[in-house]
This record gives structure tokens, C-alpha cells and sequence, in this order.
């Protein structure tokens, strides 16, 4: 898989607690990134919907939106994720990582009016075979042997925070495999936020739902990913056709004798591989 495939659709609160009425609990909560081209063509638009009196607009991004996409999520997801807040990623990292997301993969906004509250970020893969570079990893079946420090040794980016976090989510995926027909074609869930003010207001779910849809449209037969806190596996719970593949303890992966998910925020303890079946969209 490609290396770009990193984080996961996920929201973080240090109280483990979804609530409109809490947003100082969140990393910029009270700032909006705003469409700054929405003077160009126009955006493929899935879905225009009115709600409580606010027109809500799910479209899909532009290659001149990679700038928007980068900024909105370096804004809220790199201090409210519980990977990247647990390891308190700095901003050169999480531009590099970022960056990266933004210019490799398809990503989905949720408007209100102007302002950017949601966005979905994948990327479309067609697979003719089970995939032979995860069967080294579904054996080993044991975070702290030296596979994994290697891994992170190796890793893609420059930055040692990318890796780990990288290593440990492609670790986690390797059980998902034996859950997929192939060929086949499917979308790799990459990343996903929601402001935080727009919490608790179904749109997470509302987003996710539009954006499978569409996937199901272009003939993938799968959406996998992981949830990396148990709010975010409250929220894909909610989701037709999803199954929880495992339940990986964080505390079990090393990198060098050390656990740098140790201490996750919250009472987040685990990461939760999934598979969608696209059939039941």
C-alpha cells in the first residue's frame, strides 16, 4: 500500500465525551478555515442539504483545493487526534504528513456556507490478489519484535512521529485482508475530522454516509480503515455494512524498548480495524 495511508477518521476529547457545549476541550474550536476558491469552477457536488436553517453542501475537492485541505487539517485534526495529540506532533510534522494526505488522496468537504466543518480523504485502490508484503506482518503478530523497528527505522518520512504512527496503523490493517474477495476494487479510508463546533450534530455521520455512497458508484466493493479512539468507533458503529475486525491494545507496540502509545489521551486504550461492505449502500 502506498505509504500516504496514514490516519484514520477519528475524534479526540480529553474527557472521552462528545458534546456541543464542550468545545474548549478542542485545539482551535472557536477558528473556521473558508473556502477561498469559491470563486473558481465549480466543485462536483454530491449533496445539498438544509439544515435547522443552515444549507449544508458535501462536494468533492479540487486539485487547487490541496492548500485548503492541508491547512484544515494541520488546524483541528493534528491537535485533536488521539495519535498525534498523544504524541504531540509538531507543526513541521504534521505539514509533512499532511501534505502528503492532501496531494495523494480524494478528499470530501462538508460545507456551511463557506466554511469548511467536515472533510473525508481516501484513496481508491484495485487489488487482484491478497496483498504478499502484509503476510510477513500478519505472522509476526507481535508489535515489539524487531519487524517493527525496522519498519520505523525505514519509514517514508523524515520525520520519526510519521513513521511510528505509520507503522503501527499498517500493522493494525493486516487482519483485514483475510476479510476481502479479490479481485477487487475498494477506497482506503485515509483521514477525516469534524470541527469541533459542529459536533454531535450528525454530520460526521451524514458526511461518511454521502461519501461511501459515492464510492459504491464507482464500483468498490470495500471502505477499510481504523478507528483510533473509541469515539471514533462510536461513530462507525454507526455505519451499515461495517465490521470490526480487531480490538489492538496500544500498549503493546514497541519502537526501540520504548511504547510511545504508553499514555494515550483519554481512555482511549485501543485502535480498531474495519471493513465496510459497500453492497448495503
Amino acid at each position: 500500500m502506498p505509504f500516504s495511508l496514514l490516519f484514520r477518521f477519528s475524534y479526540r476529547n480529553f474527557s472521552n465525551e462528545i458534546s456541543s457545549s464542550k468545545f474548549y476541550n478542542f485545539v482551535n474550536s472557536t477558528n473556521f478555515i473558508t473556502d477561498s476558491n469559491a470563486h473558481v469552477e465549480k466543485r462536483e457536488k454530491l449533496l445539498e442539504k438544509e439544515i435547522c436553517g443552515k444549507k449544508f453542501i458535501i462536494e468533492k475537492a479540487d486539485t487547487k483545493d490541496i492548500p485548503l485541505i492541508t491547512n484544515f487539517y494541520s488546524t483541528y485534526f493534528n491537535g485533536n487526534e488521539v495519535l498525534t495529540a498523544t504524541l504531540d506532533m509538531k507543526k513541521e510534522e504534521a505539514m509533512e504528513i499532511f501534505s502528503v494526505i492532501s496531494e495523494n488522496s480524494e478528499t470530501f468537504f462538508l460545507r456551511d456556507g463557506k466554511k469548511f466543518v467536515g472533510m473525508f480523504s481516501s484513496e481508491k485502490h484495485e487489488m487482484k490478489k491478497y496483498p504478499k508484503e502484509k503476510l510477513e506482518m500478519l505472522k509476526v503478530n507481535d508489535f515489539g519484535k524487531s519487524l517493527f523497528f525496522k519498519l520505523i527505522d525505514s519509514g517514508p518520512f523524515k520525520f520519526r512521529t510519521n513513521n511510528i504512527i505509520h507503522v503501527f496503523l499498517e500493522a493494525c490493517e493486516t487482519k483485514i485482508y483475510d476479510e476481502m474477495t479479490f479481485p477487487c476494487i475498494f477506497y482506503y479510508t485515509i483521514l477525516g475530522g469534524m470541527h469541533p463546533k459542529y459536533f454531535a450534530q450528525n454530520l460526521g455521520h451524514l458526511l461518511s454516509i454521502t461519501v461511501l455512497k459515492s464510492f459504491k458508484k464507482e464500483g468498490a466493493k470495500y471502505c477499510i480503515g481504523v478507528a483510533t479512539s473509541e469515539a471514533s468507533l462510536k461513530l462507525h458503529l454507526k455505519l451499515p455494512g461495517i465490521n470490526i475486525i480487531d480490538k489492538v491494545p496500544y500498549e503493546r507496540f514497541f519502537d526501540h524498548g520504548r511504547k510511545p502509545f504508553e499514555n494515550v489521551l483519554g481512555e482511549n486504550k485501543f485502535a480498531y480495524p474495519f471493513i465496510i461492505d459497500l453492497d448495503k449502500y
